[in-house]
């Protein structure tokens, strides 16, 4: 695979969450039951990278929690508030809250999936992609 392909790829198995750096180990094995559903995604970026913009807000994600950090900096406002925004992989938006304060954390209930978090405020957007382990 190195040959063929100038960057890294990455497998990830919805089912388990397992993500696989296919330049480091190019097999991977499952289980399959006659019947059942099992889905993969084959992703060109590296899925640990944590933010996308050059945001001062940090975004990151617990197993299945999006922890949306605010800066310092918001303190001097008058009221801290952010519109936290779930995207699936289709652009779906699946779920949507208020922050009110710097340390914000919410809890997923969705699918074992990499997710886009979308994080606006009254001065800045941020966008991160995560991972959520439900399980």
């Amino acid at each position: 695979m190195r040959k063929f392909i100038p960057f890294t790829v990455y497998l990830y198995d919805v089912e388990t969450g397992t993500i696989t750096n296919l330049r480091q180990n190019s097999e991977y094995s499952f289980d399959y039951s006659t019947g059942s559903d099992k889905a993969f995604l084959i992703l060109f970026s590296d899925p640990s990278a944590m933010n996308t913009t050059n945001s001062s807000i940090r975004i990151y994600a617990e197993s299945n929690q999006v922890h949306v950090n605010l800066p310092l900096s918001y303190l001097s406002q008058t009221s801290i508030s952010a519109q936290i925004m779930i995207f699936d992989l289709n652009g779906k938006k699946v779920m949507e809250t208020t922050a009110n304060s710097l340390n914000n954390t919410v809890t997923f209930t969705g699918t074992n999936n990499i997710y886009m978090v979308k994080v606006i405020t009254g001065t800045e957007t941020a966008i991160a992609k995560v991972f959520l382990n439900t399980k």
